[in-house]
């Protein structure tokens, strides 16, 4: 038992793997998901390292970025009492995540689309129509709300206001929440 050298989950070469329902899952997914694991103080330097491996894959999707800097703004946030750099790092990580929202959205919207056609395939199969369901949105982002905080709490108030009102125009009328919302008042 054991292994005959140090292999290591941050070098190498990674590939898809496949998943239980039949979807290949990228090697960024997987990372991003298992550095959400090391959110704590004690074990940040672990998901950093994990997240940081995610970061350098190739052909990495904007949604995949998303999900690895909200795990890593979570865990770097964390440090900001014992790190000064990392109140930096987080505001970086931040407007590295606002910058890459609207291909944020178009992939979630995409994926949205692929599923709904996995679906229409596998009900035709079945000699079924599938009734394709609308897009239903993004869910919230924490970047804008992270950033202004953060900016707020430095006095910086006007380009905190000028990132919630970004937060208004960009993000929230994507939302699932502020879609649902919506349609709950048309319907009243």
């Amino acid at each position: 038992m054991g292994s005959s050298g140090l292999v290591t989950l941050t070098k190498g070469h990674a590939q898809n793997i496949d998943t239980p329902n039949g979807q290949a899952s990228t090697p960024t997914h997987f990372l991003n998901g298992l550095a959400t694991w090391f959110r704590t103080k004690k074990d940040a330097s672990i998901g950093l390292r994990i997240a940081d491996r995610a970061s350098k894959e190739s052909g990495v999707k904007a949604c995949d970025e998303h999900f690895r800097l909200i795990n890593y703004i979570q865990t770097r946030y964390k440090q900001r009492d014992t790190d000064p750099a990392a109140l930096d790092d987080v505001i970086q990580a931040c407007r590295r995540a606002i910058a890459i929202a609207p291909k944020v959205i178009i992939g979630f919207k995409e994926q949205h689309r692929l599923e709904e056609d996995q679906a229409a395939d596998l009900y035709a199969k079945m000699g079924e129509r599938y009734k394709r369901t609308p897009f239903p949105g993004v869910p919230n982002s924490p970047f804008y709300k992270r950033l202004a905080i953060i900016l707020r709490k430095q006095g910086r108030k006007k380009e905190a206001a000028a990132i919630e009102a970004r937060y208004e125009t960009e993000w929230l009328p994507h939302t699932i929440d502020h879609r649902r919302a919506k349609q709950g008042a048309s319907r009243g």
